[in-house]
Formats: structure tokens, C-alpha cells, sequence
């Protein structure tokens, strides 16, 4: 592809860093110098409070405005920990199905992906941003330096992908940071090469870490660790916490900017965490569905008293999350439902089906210490 082909938002910033180790050139090389351990603000009610260990010289104090610093206006970088990406900031982050890039996105934090089938759309590009080891198919075809630091390059290969589109994919490895940035491309290999020219060290930012792995795999005490990582990192934690119904306490349910973003060391991260539940009903997250399963009742429609209609011989059913959820039940007042007679079914016996016109009210429950602990109630309108 020419010169005249690539598109208008990388020209402006395409330049050669990519050099091979024992070629002719000169890598350009910065030192990039990270705040030592960061503030924690933990913000309880309106109540700020405050723990620092100090940071680097000339770092922002803790507090800092959080906004990152962009390459150009239409360029925005993405990264972890000081290596970063710079990409267009019409891509989106994420924008995937069944872990499927389905319109130009930068995929970073994912940590569980939806099983189904998906294809590429032609046109199509993605930069994947990894911590740790590298994807189990990498192989080191090239060492490279970016800004003064050794790189891993995996050759651009194209292949024939789902729907027989042409899909091409190259890697650059930073062992040096444990950062891999994987592109891919339904539009031609010279797309990719594009973008992994654009990766970069030396910017004196770093990338706010993740959080989807940790909050898997420790749930609990998620919170914790991630803080930890923000301190690693070079960055402060500021820590509000938010009910949310079966999911454990301190868990990190949320974190802004979104991991990737790249900031200044010292800047504050606003790191959202399960709150300890206020009783038992709080210990358990409950849904109803209806019709084909696409008819869904939240949690807190139910616990607001929710309504919803049926025609008779639909069946409706209520589930639950949580450590009490084995203990859920739901009582009938009202003649328009019956227990449904599917003894096998995964939500009998809180399943059931509308058997003639009229209401009835469904009163949700589990068992704490021997008594039922009222969840929500439900009013099914059946016509």
C-alpha cells in the first residue's frame, strides 16, 4: 500500500522507531523517572482521609487533576505501566463480541469472554494491550529498541479468519515493563505495522493498571491489591465504595480513568468498591425472567416492587446470586400462577406459569438464622 493510501490520522504522526538491534540508526532515548509510593485517599461518607509515603521529586502531590496528556489532538495514548500506544481517538475501547473486535477499539482489562461465535468486520482494526507474559503463540522474531529499550517483534502474519475474511496480526513485547501490544487488522499488514510504529516509552506518564483480572480472581479482597498496584504504578487511589446486591465486599466494582489511560504520576484514581451489606438481603442479588428469557426484572426493580404482563401459558422464573441464594423462595398471592410442574427445571421449584387472567403478587425471599428475609415483590399481570 502507498504512502497516499494510509489514513489521514496517522500521517501526521508516523515516524520510524521501530530500530533493529545492530542496525544502522539512532533510537531515540528518555528517562522516565515514576513517583515512589502514592497517596491512598480512602473517602468514607463525605470524609476524606489521608495516608501518604511521600513520592518522587517533582511529582504532582496527590490530588492532581487526572486528565491525560495527549501526543496531538487527534491522537490519544493508551498503555500500562510507562508503555504506551498512540492511537486515534475515534477508536473506542472494547468494542468487541465474544472477544471479536467488531469496530476500530484498543482492547485492554478484559479478563472473561463471552463463549459464541463472531467474525471480524472488513475494515477493521484493534491494538491489544496485555501485562505479563505474552500470548502462548508468540515467538520473538526481531529485537528491536523503542526509545532506548529492548522490543520483542512478531513478524505481521495474515491468515484467512471466520467468514473467510483476511485478518493480519503482529505483537511487540516489552520485557523490560511486561507489556504486550498485539495489532490486528481485517484491512491489510501494513495497517499493523502502522500502529505498532506508534508505540512509545519515555513519556513521563503512566497507565492506570487493571482491575477485571484481580476483581475474578480475589473478589473480596480485590480492593486491596488493586491499591497496591496503583502504588506500584505511581499513582493514588481514591476509594468510594456502592451497594451492590451477591457480590462479595471489597471488590473493585469499578475504576476512573478506565485502566489504560495514561496520566501523570501522583494523579488520583477514583477506585469504586462493594460496600460491607447492611443485612442479609444485601448478601444476595436477585432476577426474574420471562417468555423466552428475554423479558429480565433487575434487582432493584424487584426490591422497588416491580410489575410485569403475561398472557396465559407463559412461564416466568426467579434466580438468585450470593451466599444465601439456595435459600430463595417465592410465595403466591393470587390465582393467575401456578407452580410450573417442571420438577427438573433449574429454577424449581421458583418457577412458574400463568394459568388464567387476573393478578397475583410474588413475594421474593431467602432464610437468614431460620427466618425468611424479605427481598422484593413482583405483581404479574396476566391477561
Amino acid at each position: 500500500m502507498s504512502s497516499n493510501d494510509e489514513p489521514s490520522e496517522y500521517v501526521a504522526a508516523r515516524r520510524p522507531r521501530l530500530v533493529a538491534a545492530g542496525r544502522a540508526g539512532r533510537p531515540r532515548s528518555r528517562a522516565l523517572t515514576l513517583a515512589g509510593a502514592a497517596a491512598v485517599v480512602a473517602v468514607a461518607g463525605a470524609t476524606a482521609v489521608l495516608s501518604s509515603s511521600g513520592g518522587a521529586p517533582g511529582s504532582p502531590p496527590p490530588g492532581a487533576s487526572a486528565a491525560p496528556v495527549a501526543p496531538a489532538p487527534d491522537l490519544r495514548l493508551v498503555g500500562l505501566g510507562p508503555a504506551a500506544v498512540a492511537l486515534p481517538r475515534g477508536w473506542g475501547t472494547n468494542l468487541t463480541r465474544c472477544g471479536v473486535p467488531q469496530q476500530d477499539t484498543v482492547v485492554i482489562d478484559v479478563a472473561t469472554v463471552e463463549l459464541c461465535w463472531a467474525r471480524r468486520p472488513r475494515g477493521v482494526e484493534s491494538v491489544e494491550v496485555t501485562a505479563g507474559r505474552p500470548r502462548f503463540d508468540f515467538t520473538a522474531d526481531e529485537t528491536l529498541r523503542i526509545d532506548g529499550v529492548q522490543a520483542q517483534r512478531q513478524e505481521t502474519r495474515c491468515e484467512r479468519d471466520v467468514g473467510n475474511t483476511r485478518v493480519c496480526t503482529g505483537t511487540v513485547h516489552l520485557p523490560s515493563s511486561g507489556v504486550s501490544f498485539r495489532a490486528e487488522s481485517s484491512t491489510g499488514a501494513a495497517h499493523v505495522d502502522r500502529i505498532l510504529e506508534q508505540i512509545r516509552l519515555g513519556s513521563g506518564q503512566v497507565g492506570v493498571p487493571g482491575y477485571q483480572t484481580i476483581a475474578v480472581n480475589q473478589q473480596g479482597s480485590s480492593g486491596a491489591s488493586y491499591l497496591d498496584a496503583l502504588r506500584t504504578a505511581g499513582l493514588a487511589g481514591e476509594v468510594r465504595t456502592v451497594k451492590v446486591p451477591g457480590v462479595a465486599a471489597g471488590q473493585v466494582w469499578g475504576v476512573s480513568p478506565q485502566p489504560g489511560t495514561m496520566l501523570a504520576p501522583g494523579a488520583v484514581v477514583t477506585v469504586t468498591l462493594v460496600a460491607q451489606s447492611d443485612g442479609p438481603a444485601d448478601e444476595v442479588r436477585v432476577e426474574m425472567a420471562a417468555g423466552e428469557g428475554d423479558r429480565v426484572l433487575k434487582d432493584a426493580q424487584i426490591r422497588a416492587g416491580a410489575t410485569i404482563e403475561l398472557v396465559v401459558g407463559d412461564r416466568i422464573w426467579a434466580y438468585a446470586d450470593g451466599s444465601r441464594a439456595r435459600t430463595l423462595a417465592g410465595a403466591l398471592d393470587g390465582g393467575s400462577l401456578a407452580v410450573d410442574d417442571w420438577t427438573q427445571g433449574p429454577s424449581h421449584p421458583h418457577s412458574w406459569v400463568a394459568v388464567a387472567p387476573g393478578r397475583t403478587t410474588v413475594t421474593l425471599t431467602i432464610t437468614a438464622d431460620g427466618e425468611p428475609v424479605v427481598l422484593g415483590t413482583v405483581t404479574v399481570v396476566v391477561g
